[in-house]
Order: structure tokens, then C-alpha cells, then sequence
């Protein structure tokens, strides 16, 4: 893209560009945000060039990543009627109730949608980080570093940072716009990681540091890359992934110790007749299920049809009709989608389960310390 912006030339480089992209785009939604972002930033830097110039360079970046990603697009539009299911466009068989619950979660993320809110918000992705992340997971939180960036405009960057921080700028006004959860900004932060290097280069050629700067400089770095490097470590140990390679576990050993809800879907799997109809109650990794099981794409299954029958008849009635013979139960996943219910619509879902379902309309087949297996009785 430099060559396409500075001289109009380059068109192997947006080419490449493109590819890239839409192999991003074919892999995850995620993509979709970056790929408006960089598309708008490319159609900007090239505006100096004329209008053909400028579409040219747009097609042969947009283009290319539209038909690398196609595929996965089109495969989309054959099984479900919607490219982009469950996002953007709703399915036939979605309910308005189906709909408000996927937009309330999406929305039940940050500290709000204010001007101001827009305003803090980097600095409240620090300092109310909780808000913003979907796993609590320590990958989730930004390194303070990147705060550095902000005195990057300071400091007479060269022409590819100050790009750079154009591009980046853009993807996290995209993301802010969206779903504000921090691991949608995980694509910026190598950039941001680059951005708050140079920060931290150009501070060190500062008079006052030039004796300590370098030391504190190298000092940063081997402590950035320990922290990786125990991390790793910590992983390793954890999901230990050489004892499968090595021979030394089974694919289904491997799977129960580290898939919390695969012992339970492989009893379920087991036992259950062939006619049986599993709905999967706030879990939606369908990965090691069967044509039986109906996973809950959308945290939402459960919470809907309570919604829109109250009553533990009325409900029993509509899972009858739907074929509904067993109740798959995932505490891990309810906990989930219960950190993110700002009306309590999947609170109130679940206590209508646990204290009024299940005593009086179910048989427990299994259960564990994650997931219980329930038959519907009545």
C-alpha cells in the first residue's frame, strides 16, 4: 500500500494486500471492522492521485479480498440463507425477542454510549477494564504502554508511524462503534505495540535519560519478553499439547481434560436414542455433537422461549413441538451469558430452569462439576 499511496504504483503490493485480507475475512467476523478501516484509509491516501487513481487502487485491494473470501461468504448464503448469520442480517426463524437479546448483549459491554463515554473510552479500558472483556482473561486487558501513543503526534513521527497511527486509529473507531469487547481490538495491537516502541525510542534520546534511557529501554524488553516466555510456560503446562503428538494421550483423553463440557456431550452421545432431540441450553460449540443436538448459537435458545411461555406447561408444551426430548446444561456458559445480561432476562431464564423446570419436568442422566444432561418428563 506505501507505493499505491505515495507514487500510484505498487499494485502487486495491494494485491497482496487484498489476499491477506481476505483470508482475515474468511477466518472471522472480526476482519469485517479492520478491512472497513484500512479500505476507508486506502480510499483517503489515494484521493491526492485522482479518482481513477484512487478507485483503481480500492478495487484491487477491496476486490481481491472480497473474492479470496468469497467462499466461506457463499457456503454461509447456501446453508443458512444469510452470508453473514447469525450477524447483521436475521434469519427467517428468528423471533424480534431472538433479536433484541443478541442486540442487548452485544450493547451490555463498556460503560456506556455517551460523548464522553467516546471520549475516555481508552482511558476507562484501563481503568474499568472489567466492563469491557468477555473471558476475563489477562489477554484481554491492553499493556499501559500503549497509552504512549498519544504523545506519538508529539514527537514528529516519520510518514509510515504516522500512517500507521492513522490506520490504527480508524480500526478502534470501528470497534468502538461496535461491540466494545477488548478482544475485538486484539488485530491493533501489534500496531500499537510498534507505535508505543517508537514513543519509547524517541523518549530515550531525551537529554535527561540519555544515560539511564537505554538501559531502562533494554531493561522493558527483557522484561516484556520473560513475561511472554512464563506465560507460555503457564500454557504448556496446563494443556500440556505434546502428549496427543507424542502418542502418549488419545484425541478423546485429550478432549475431556481440556473441554470442559466433552465428557458430558460424550455420555450424551452415548445413551441417548437415535430420535432424541438435545437442545443445548447458553452453549454453543456444537463441535463434537451430532444431528441431535441443537447448539445455542446466540447464548439466547433457552431465554426466548421462557419469554414466551411462562409457565412450566406452556413451555413443556413448545418443546414438545419442537421435538425437544432432552435438556443439555451448561453452568461454564450460563455463568458466561449471566456477566453480560444488563435487563436480567438469562437471570430470570435460568431460575425459572433451576427452580421450577427442573424439579417438576425432568430426570437428570448425568451431570458433572460443569454440565448436567436432562430428560424432559412431562
Amino acid at each position: 500500500m506505501w507505493l499505491a499511496v505515495t507514487e500510484g504504483g505498487g499494485e502487486g503490493w495491494l494485491v497482496l494486500a487484498g489476499i491477506c485480507q481476505g483470508l482475515a475475512l474468511g477466518s472471522k467476523y472480526l476482519a469485517l471492522g479492520g478491512a472497513a478501516a484500512l479500505g476507508g484509509w486506502l480510499v483517503l491516501r489515494t484521493l491526492h492521485l485522482g479518482w481513477r487513481a484512487m478507485l483503481r487502487s480500492a478495487l484491487l485491494f477491496g476486490g481481491t479480498a472480497l473474492l479470496v473470501a468469497a467462499p466461506w461468504y457463499l457456503r454461509n448464503w447456501a446453508w443458512t440463507g444469510n452470508p453473514l448469520y447469525p450477524l447483521l442480517f436475521t434469519p427467517q426463524d428468528w423471533s424480534a425477542e431472538r433479536v433484541a437479546l443478541w442486540t442487548e448483549y452485544m450493547r451490555g459491554f463498556g460503560v456506556g454510549q455517551g460523548v464522553l463515554d467516546y471520549l475516555l473510552l481508552p482511558l476507562n479500558l484501563f481503568l474499568h477494564h472489567e466492563r469491557y472483556v468477555s473471558f476475563m482473561g489477562s489477554i484481554e486487558i491492553p499493556s499501559p504502554l500503549f497509552l504512549l501513543v498519544f504523545l506519538l503526534p508529539f514527537l514528529h513521527p516519520s510518514r509510515p508511524l504516522r500512517w500507521l497511527l492513522e490506520i490504527s486509529g480508524l480500526m478502534f473507531a470501528v470497534w468502538a462503534l461496535g461491540a466494545q469487547q477488548t478482544r475485538f481490538l486484539l488485530p491493533i495491537f501489534p500496531a500499537l505495540s510498534l507505535l508505543s516502541s517508537a514513543v519509547l525510542l524517541e523518549l530515550a534520546r531525551w537529554k535527561p535519560l540519555q544515560r539511564t534511557g537505554p538501559a531502562l529501554a533494554r531493561g522493558l524488553a527483557a522484561g516484556m519478553l520473560a513475561v511472554t516466555l512464563v506465560y507460555a510456560l503457564i500454557y504448556a503446562v496446563m494443556i500440556q499439547p505434546w502428549r496427543p503428538l507424542l502418542g502418549l494421550e488419545g484425541r478423546a483423553d485429550f478432549l475431556r481434560r481440556i473441554v470442559r463440557d466433552y465428557p458430558g456431550l460424550e455420555t450424551a452421545r452415548r445413551v441417548l436414542p437415535a430420535d432424541a432431540g438435545v437442545l443445548m441450553l447458553w452453549d454453543g460449540r456444537g463441535y463434537y455433537t451430532d444431528e441431535r443436538f441443537t447448539p445455542d448459537i446466540d447464548h439466547s435458545q433457552w431465554t426466548e422461549l421462557v419469554m414466551a411461555h411462562p409457565s412450566v406447561d406452556e413451555l413443556a408444551a413448545a418443546l414438545h413441538q419442537r421435538g425437544v426430548t432432552h435438556l443439555f446444561f451448561s453452568l461454564e456458559d450460563a455463568d458466561f451469558i449471566l456477566q453480560h445480561d444488563p435487563a436480567g432476562h438469562h437471570r430470570r431464564a435460568a431460575e425459572f430452569l433451576l427452580k421450577q423446570f427442573r424439579p417438576a419436568c425432568t430426570r437428570s442422566l448425568y451431570r458433572d462439576e460443569w454440565v448436567e444432561l436432562l430428560e424432559v418428563t412431562c
